[in-house]
């Protein structure tokens, strides 16, 4: 779970329920959201996974959208969210090959890089409806933050316990000396949580 502030609101987010409203003086939980009828369904939820966009405007979330039995289609759309929580149309969609998930995705300013179950890693531009393999990453089981660059994107994500940026050739430079299990963006610096316990201020370029 965690908490999101938006729009002068709190949010309490968890993956598989909606939104509860959050109180922010006592804390306590107010009502459920459903963002204005996007969430339709008993177990539609707005996750933990909710990003602000590339450019720090608006909200982004992926949603599954399942395809016909026996045929298959399934595959992960974007929407973004204004201010109000007023959802836009689709504004990306990446076909997901059969058996295979979404393990983890960011956004850049034009588009989002995202990593599925298969240690694929794709790169999809908004507006369009496919994606651009550009490798594999083994052990990648979160990414914190994506940003454009020549011939691709740049990222940094928790590799094997790691925190390390990666280039758009796909190396890798660590960027922490500590096993990680999360990881928390501040401008340019870095909150961990370290697998021995505790936080650790992890400052890029140092």
């Amino acid at each position: 779970k965690k908490l999101l502030y938006w729009a002068d609101r709190l949010f309490a987010l968890t993956d598989g329920c909606k939104p509860y409203m959050v109180d922010p003086l006592s804390l306590g939980t107010q009502k459920k959201s459903e963002l204005g009828g996007l969430l339709k369904e008993a177990d539609d939820g707005f996750d933990e996974g909710v990003r602000c966009n590339g450019d720090g405007t608006k909200l982004c979330q992926a949603f599954f959208d399942k395809g016909l039995p026996f045929i298959g289609g399934d595959c992960i759309e974007w929407r973004d969210f204004d201010s109000d929580f007023r959802a836009s149309g689709v504004v990306a969609k990446l076909p997901l090959p059969k058996g295979v998930a979404l393990k983890t995705w960011a956004p850049t300013p034009t588009g989002f890089v995202c990593v599925l179950s298969d240690n694929s890693v794709t790169i999809l531009k908004r507006g369009n409806d496919a994606g651009n393999e550009v490798g594999r990453i083994a052990g990648l089981t979160h990414i914190i933050n994506a940003r454009d660059a020549p011939g691709g994107a740049e990222l940094d994500a928790v590799v094997d316990g790691t925190l390390v940026r990666i280039t758009s050739s796909l190396a890798t430079e660590p960027l922490s000396e500590h096993a990680v299990t999360e990881a928390t963006p501040l401008g340019d610096d870095f909150l961990v949580n370290t697998a021995v316990g505790g936080l650790v201020l992890v400052r890029d370029g140092l």
